[in-house]
Parts: C-alpha cells; sequence; structure tokens
C-alpha cells in the first residue's frame, strides 16, 4: 500500500473504510480517489469515515425515524405510500427480485422521500412518463413534529457528500477525467431516501452496493455486490434501523458503458438505457 492510501484507508479489507477527512486538499483526493477505485474494482463496497456530516444531525435523523416507527399503526397508515405519493410501506420490496431471484419481501417496514418530491405537481410532470418513485410528491407526518425538517436537512447533507462523491468517481477511474465528469448527469436529479426498520427477528432471513448503474457506466470494471441484511446474533431482539441514500443521475440521462470500457468482454451484458427506464424496471421488480 502506498503512503498516500495510508492517509485514507483506515482499514484493510473486502470491505475497506475510506477517511474521506483529507478531501480539501489535491493530494488528499488524489489518495482518496486511489482507494475508492480499488475498493469498486474488487468488492463494490466501502465505508466512509471523516465525512463530514454533522454527528448531531445523524442523531436527530435516527431519533425521529425510530420514534415514527414505533407509532401505532393506524397513525403511520395516515401517511402511507399510495399512487402518486411517497411515504409509509408496512412491507418492504426485495432487491433479490430486481435481479430475476425469486425470494420473499424483505422483513422491513418502510419510508421513502425524494428530492423531486417537494416540487410542485407541474414541474414533477416534467419528470417522465415512466412508472417512478422520483415522480411521486412526499407526504410527511405530523408526529414526530421535527420528522420532516430533520429528513430534508439529512437529505441535503446526502445530497453534497454524494455530489463530492461523484467528484472522487471521476478521478478513481483513472481515465484523467475532469472532476466534474458526471455532473451534467446529476444536474437535476431523482435522489431519494429509504428508511428501513427492521423489527425483532426470530429467525434467520432467507439469502437476498456501487448500484448496478455504475457497474453498466464502467463496462463492469466497477462491480455491484448482492447483499442482504444479516439476522442479530442469537438472542438479541433489537429493532434495527438503516437509512440508504439513493444518488440517482437526471431521469432522462442515457447510460452506457464509457469509452475506454467498450472492448471488455464484460460490456456484452450491458445495454444502452436511460436512468428512468432502469429504475422503473428494477423499482417494478422489487415490489412485484
Amino acid at each position: 500500500m502506498s503512503s498516500d492510501q495510508l492517509t485514507v484507508t483506515v482499514t484493510d479489507g473486502f470491505v475497506p473504510v475510506i477517511d474521506l477527512s483529507s478531501r480539501d486538499s489535491a493530494h488528499g483526493r488524489a489518495a482518496i480517489a486511489e482507494a475508492i477505485g480499488g475498493a469498486l474494482r474488487s468488492s463494490g463496497f466501502f465505508i466512509i469515515v471523516g465525512h463530514g456530516v454533522p454527528q448531531q444531525l445523524i442523531d436527530r435523523m435516527f431519533t425521529v425515524t425510530n420514534s415514527f416507527f414505533k407509532l401505532p399503526e393506524d397513525e403511520k397508515d395516515l401517511v402511507a405510500s399510495r399512487p402518486g405519493v411517497s411515504g409509509y410501506r408496512r412491507a418492504g420490496g426485495t432487491l433479490a427480485r430486481s435481479l430475476d431471484q425469486k425470494t420473499p419481501p424483505d422483513l422491513c417496514e418502510t419510508f421513502a422521500a425524494h428530492v423531486t418530491g417537494e416540487l410542485a405537481d407541474e414541474e414533477r410532470d416534467k419528470l417522465g412518463g415512466q412508472w417512478a418513485s422520483w415522480t411521486h410528491k412526499n407526504i410527511w407526518p405530523d408526529n414526530p413534529a421535527d420528522f420532516r425538517d430533520t429528513w430534508q436537512k439529512y437529505m441535503a447533507a446526502m445530497e453534497d457528500l454524494a455530489a463530492d462523491l461523484m467528484r472522487l468517481f471521476a478521478r478513481a477511474l483513472d481515465l484523467d477525467l475532469d472532476e466534474e465528469f458526471f455532473a451534467d448527469k446529476f444536474d437535476h436529479h431523482g435522489s431519494s431516501i429509504a428508511v428501513n426498520y427492521y423489527p425483532p427477528q426470530l429467525e434467520p432471513p432467507l439469502p437476498g452496493q456501487i448500484g448496478d448503474l455504475m457497474a453498466l457506466w464502467t463496462g463492469g470494471r466497477w462491480v455491484s455486490t448482492m447483499h442482504r441484511v444479516a439476522n442479530p446474533a442469537d438472542g438479541d431482539t433489537s429493532s434495527r434501523l438503516t437509512m440508504p441514500f439513493f444518488y440517482l443521475p437526471n431521469h432522462d440521462a442515457s447510460i452506457e458503458p464509457m469509452r475506454p470500457f467498450t472492448d471488455s468482454p464484460a460490456v456484452e451484458r450491458f445495454d444502452t438505457v436511460t436512468v428512468s427506464e432502469w429504475v422503473s424496471r428494477k423499482v417494478q421488480k422489487i415490489f412485484s
């Protein structure tokens, strides 16, 4: 490992831990990008620390969201997802179905919101005719009182962080790209956050990632690895929350393998597709 990597990579392994705290310097960004590129060519996963998102905001996000999921069912159902509206779901989908693997639904409740969900109806109508969640309006619970404010501030922090990660991704490809290479694909992005609440489980679940789009974009050079939520240790009956933020490109962005990777045999697996087509297919399978 180079000395540069030592300044950013806290833990080696299949899923390395990468410290972003030096990303304000050119030297630090180069080292971080090198570490990211290595992780995405192997496992497709990495953990970040030193990301700059305030711990107080993270703690508030967990607190208000956990409080919401502990509410009575009839109160949560007031903000249930329905046609044209994104909110609470009593049951999750399953990622494996998006890859045509037959599995039961995930054993979790969810609440989802979208950066486009605050737009006026006429603005969301411009986001394409595909079945896609970014065309949905957000709906917010009145209880906890600071739920909406906390979620919106957390989504804004995730947007800023994700945008900078994309700049680092451009460097990580080692193609001498400008850091803003991906920027025009995210200038009206349809990103979302979907929190999963896993109640206590008494039996192991069935087996079920950068995302699949980055695998397509890089012609398979970067991998998208199937994953699942592991059951707690025997005797642990606690509930859990996961808070994935999905940084999605513009709905009308066309994604195809980047030219330097088009000679790769893996490229044959990928077709050129718009983001709305890609996401719509996956989401319909997940919740089918």
